[in-house]
């Protein structure tokens, strides 16, 4: 029997199945637990099964990353080390000759029993070897020894990961401003530092449980201080956001101690009172601890629970029931504002929701004009509830650059007119002419100019580091930049340099440069006489700039178009690709090709198959779904079903047939026509039928008349089709 080695760090196998996904049809769990260290091999006779063996190696790589289990699943002591899994497939698997495919018929089945330092996987097919490899694979988990299972590098940011993030940052222009919410939302903090929170009591008793801060205390303020003080040596931004929302009171007013500075204070059993108490202090702290004072943001709560104190302290709206008359309380009381209520990314829903967004202004709130100056600004906020970093970019963008040009902008904005815009940034900006966010003023020539490979860049700025980063990365982003579509247009001439100037300098020679609530954004983009000019009153407007020419820029494909396949379809290699990722995997991959309907992309090739829409009698320029009646339309399938037979060894196939407007067969002359010889009146939904019918035969016969099932939507049926045993 051939070994193969398994190198691993230390494991250890878990004999617990109701973590399963899917969960096995049975299973006994036994109350062992198992190292699995990197002396556990693989023991199988099947040196030719290549799936087996990729199997493997993803097992390994499985392993390596295998998160580690809670606290409460770590054993305390593992039984003995696993060496072995031995794997036995009834049916054999040999691809020395023949690669294997799954399909509809395949056994998937498996048993797993783990015994004597061994593993035993046993399966009809090598299908069902695969599910088995990935029930072991969830069943492990890294062994963290006597440290415990929380990492903290893994698990916080130090200070180097801020400082990362804040250069980052400073060399975009951008500013980034911690928050340390508390007095609630503070149940990690206890994990660390338990006399911080509040003890609760039930009964007269301490309950075990932690609640928010603890306000009475001499501690809280003295950690508050040193944190603080850590918070200002590290950023350099003098706004701090100090939190203050969703204080549950509960375990404050269980508390004795807390009952009796309640009773010192004279608060009676007002606990809003102890809040702000709270708040008052910590803001206070801003002030007074480390390399400079601080402006406190709080969360609406603060002001709500009555806060008057500190008139400079900002009050960030966040409720979406009544914002406005939220806003202009708190702006009438003096208090500047920063606004996000109806600004939550992390909130989704089915189809296009950023027109809210951007329509939305947080200025028209009623106030006069003193109240609507005290509006700093505003935040699109991106919650981490249902959000990781797994859908944390496709749920902020492009849905965050609406918030951002309605910040940005001022006056009425039009849905229409930014729509385009947006769906050109949804394809990270590769159009010509799209600009995000919109300059305040635009003067478009009617010229097209070629930007040099060679361009340089012209400035007297040898200190501003800033700059030069950003000039690097214009330079990447030149390169990478894909072409409009449609370009149908003719160089006036070459541009070779960019000329940038600062009005302020830029000298960074003496320390960094720090974007600030002060900075000037502003900036000027000219483009004649083959030159490009920036000019900026300082180096953050001239960031912007520099993002509007790689916005504006476009890599040339000579006399083409600017369509390029190799990047907007999928060639035969690339399904070759993806169907063999999948085999090795035990997945079967169907291929759907959905006519009638669905094809709008599909005219952009080839016209002749589509459909022409006339009105008032005449061509009117559109193109509707697959033609139905022409020859031409199902010599085109003909050669699609070869072509697809060819390249997907899967024995089906979804035709689609969904969602089929007829208004543009019933506006064509040559169809109705054809309506009229079928005797089908004006029911459409009988061409639908006809179409599919033939579509299915093809199906059928096409690709040396290897035989098929093929799919359809529900609509198919609908309409009336009922010929052909081999639809589903």
């Amino acid at each position: 029997m051939k070994t193969w080695p398994l190198f691993t760090l230390a494991f250890i196998f878990v004999q617990i199945t109701t973590a399963l996904v899917p969960k096995p049809e049975r299973h006994v769990n036994g109350a062992d637990w198992y190292f699995v260290n990197d002396r556990i091999a693989y023991e199988h006779n099947y040196q030719h099964c290549y799936i087996l063996h990729d199997a493997q190696k993803r097992l390994s790589e499985r392993l390596r990353q295998r998160p580690i289990p809670l606290d409460s699943l770590l054993p305390a002591v593992p039984k003995k080390g696993l060496t072995q899994i031995q794997i036995q497939i009834e049916k054999g698997c040999n691809e020395s000759e023949t690669i294997m495919w799954p399909s509809e018929k395949m056994n998937e089945q498996y048993s797993l029993s783990v015994s004597d330092g061994k593993i035993e996987l046993q399966a009809e097919e090598i299908w069902g070897i695969l599910h088995g490899l990935e029930t072991i694979a969830q069943l492990v988990r890294l062994n963290q020894h006597s440290t415990g299972s929380y990492d903290p590098e893994i698990a916080i940011y130090t200070q180097n990961d801020i400082k990362r993030v804040l250069e980052y940052c400073r060399l975009r222009g951008v500013r980034v401003l911690p928050e340390f919410d508390t007095p609630g939302h503070t149940v990690s903090w206890g994990k660390g530092e338990p006399e911080l929170l509040t003890k609760c009591y039930s009964d007269g008793r301490p309950n075990g449980k932690l609640g928010p801060v603890d306000p009475t205390t001499e501690f809280t303020y003295k950690f508050m201080g040193k944190l603080l003080t850590e918070v200002k040596s590290v950023f350099p931004e003098k706004l701090i956001h100090l939190g203050g929302d969703e204080v549950d009171f509960s375990c404050w007013a269980s508390n004795p101690d807390i009952q009796s500075f309640m009773k010192l204070m004279d608060y009676g059993t007002d606990y809003t009172k102890l809040q702000s108490y709270y708040m008052r202090k910590v803001i206070g702290l801003t002030q007074t601890t480390g390399r400079h004072p601080s402006t406190a943001i709080v969360w609406q709560e603060v002001f709500d629970d009555g806060f008057r104190d500190v008139n400079n302290t900002i009050i960030h709206v966040w409720k979406m029931e009544h914002w406005q008359d939220e806003m202009n309380r708190i702006t009438e009381a003096g208090f500047p504002v920063i606004y996000s209520s109806q600004w939550y990314l992390n909130y989704i829903q089915y189809g296009i929701d950023w027109p809210n967004y951007y329509t939305l202004d947080p200025t028209k709130f009623g106030g006069s004009l003193e109240q609507v100056a005290l509006v700093r600004g505003g935040e699109a906020t991106m919650w981490s509830e249902y959000v990781d970093e797994t859908n944390l970019i496709s749920r902020s963008w492009p849905r965050g650059a609406a918030v951002a040009e309605r910040l940005w902008t001022s006056g009425e904005l039009s849905v229409d007119e930014f729509r385009p815009r947006l769906e050109q940034l949804r394809c990270q900006m590769l159009s010509i002419r799209t600009l995000v966010p919109k300059p305040f003023r635009v003067d478009p020539g009617t010229e097209v100019y070629i930007v040099s490979t060679e361009i340089a860049f012209e400035h007297d700025y040898t200190n501003c580091y800033i700059l030069h980063d950003a000039v690097r990365r214009l330079a990447d982003r030149l390169r990478l930049r894909n072409s409009p579509t449609n370009n149908q247009t003719s160089p006036t001439a070459m541009v070779n340099t960019v000329r940038i100037r600062i009005i302020r300098g830029c000298d960074e020679s003496g320390g960094a440069l720090w974007p600030s609530e002060s900075m000037s954004e502003m900036y000027t983009v000219l483009v004649t006489d083959g030159e490009l000019t920036i000019e900026a009153e300082e180096i953050w407007g001239v960031l912007h700039g520099l993002e509007t020419i790689a916005q504006l820029v476009y890599r040339s494909q000579t006399n083409t178009g600017a369509y390029d396949p190799e990047a907007y379809v999928y060639t035969q290699d690339d399904v070759k690709r993806v169907l063999n990722y999948c085999r090795l995997r035990g997945i079967r991959v169907m291929s759907e090709f959905d006519t009638p309907g669905h094809t709008k992309c599909w005219g952009k090739g080839y016209p002749d198959l589509l459909t022409k829409c006339y009105s008032e009698g005449k061509p009117d320029g559109r193109l509707g779904p697959v033609n139905p009646i022409t020859n031409y339309t199902y010599d085109f399938m003909w050669k699609l079903m070869d072509e697809i037979k060819a390249v997907f060894p899967d024995n089906m196939i979804h035709l689609g047939g969904d969602e089929v407007s007829f208004t543009c067969w019933a506006s064509n002359p040559d169809v109705q026509a054809f309506m009229e010889e079928m005797k089908f009146g004006d029911d459409y939904s009988k061409l639908q039928c006809y179409y599919m019918e033939r579509l299915s035969e093809l199906a059928q016969k096409a690709g040396g008349g290897r035989p098929m099932t093929t799919f359809v939507w529900q609509e198919v049926f609908d309409h009336g089709f009922r010929v052909s045993l081999h639809f589903m």
